[in-house]
């Protein structure tokens, strides 16, 4: 698996570390993991430019 590093705004962040601490994702990296595939999977009908 490869590392990525990425920009995210403060107020989404404080979202994202709530939901690992309420044990919905297990680190900030599985939410990214499990949000990227959802954007692709939602979106594969679409061909991107």
């Amino acid at each position: 698996m490869k590392t990525i590093c990425v920009r995210v705004p403060e107020n989404l962040l404080r979202t994202i570390d709530s939901l690992v601490e309420k044990g919905v994702f297990e680190s900030r990296s599985d939410f990214v993991r499990r949000a990227l595939r959802y954007f692709i999977k939602r979106n594969s009908w679409r061909r991107f430019r």
